[in-house]
């Protein structure tokens, strides 16, 4: 019926030595639990982190990262061996993939993530990674009024306006600059930037909700330009459908006050 339903099977159970003995004094799902737990320390956000890197983990390998039929070499293992890298078993797995595995399943509970939500959103950051950008822009347009084409390193989107109007927008990842991470950047030439224009332009941009007006250089010509900037590890297809649909409406809107055309 299209309700998403979450279940608790059940699966902790009293940790015993080999002997019988129940002198670990705790219940758990030994594959799941922090090193802290096997010593007597109590669950915190930390020990959920670490349970959650271990599913993590499963779900890329289809294994878990300690695992023994013997409690104590269970216990051991989690405490004391080095933490595998999933790429081992999975060479496609992403490098920032493997980077949160090292995190979550980090011995000591103060050097994983603070709490799921800081967990969540790293690996939400490499979901985002996975779509590569024309796929992104494709789907962020598909209920716009436009068109996309890819031209070497961008993605040039014409979008079609009222009045019989169009505006140009364009979209591309930099990876290179002074930024030290890949940005994807979306943006639209409003018209050449004279100086006459200067005020007015400045009165619109005051006005713009999302993107912001700036003077670039195209062919060797200082123009106006409107433009959004996003990370790339943050950049999903909703962020650059609202960047190119208001972009696309501000630039066209900066090119008919200033010049009166409709030549970008």
């Amino acid at each position: 019926a299209g309700l998403a339903k979450l279940a608790d099977f059940g699966l902790a159970r009293p940790l015993l030595t080999p002997g019988g003995d129940s002198d670990f004094g705790l219940s758990g799902t030994p594959f799941f639990m922090a090193p802290e737990l096997f010593h007597g320390g109590h669950g915190s956000e930390a020990s959920d982190v670490y349970a959650a890197g271990v599913t993590y983990y499963s779900l890329l390998t289809g294994e878990f990262p300690f695992c023994d039929k013997n409690l104590i070499q269970i216990r051991n293992r989690h405490s004391e061996q080095a933490i595998p890298d999933p790429r081992r078993i999975n060479p496609a797995i992403p490098d920032e993939a493997n980077r949160i595995v090292q995190r979550a399943l980090a011995k000591r509970p103060e050097e994983r993530f603070a709490d799921g939500n800081e967990l969540h959103l790293e690996i939400s950051r490499v979901f985002a990674l996975l779509k590569d950008l024309p796929s992104l822009v494709s789907e962020a347009i598909s209920d716009l009024d436009a068109t996309s084409e890819q031209r070497e390193q961008r993605i040039e989107i014409t979008v079609r306006l009222p009045q019989g109007r169009t505006q140009r927008v364009f979209v591309e990842e930099i990876t290179e600059g002074f930024c030290s991470t890949a940005i994807v950047r979306v943006y639209s030439v409003c018209g050449p930037a004279e100086a006459a224009y200067y005020r007015r332009a400045l009165e619109i941009n005051a006005r713009v909700p999302h993107g912001a007006l700036a003077i670039e250089l195209v062919n060797g010509v200082p123009h106006f330009v409107m433009l959004h900037c996003y990370p790339r590890a943050t950049c999903d297809s909703l962020s650059i459908h609202h960047s190119v649909r208001d972009i696309a409406h501000w630039a066209d809107e900066v090119e008919s006050v200033l010049t009166g055309q409709d030549r970008f």
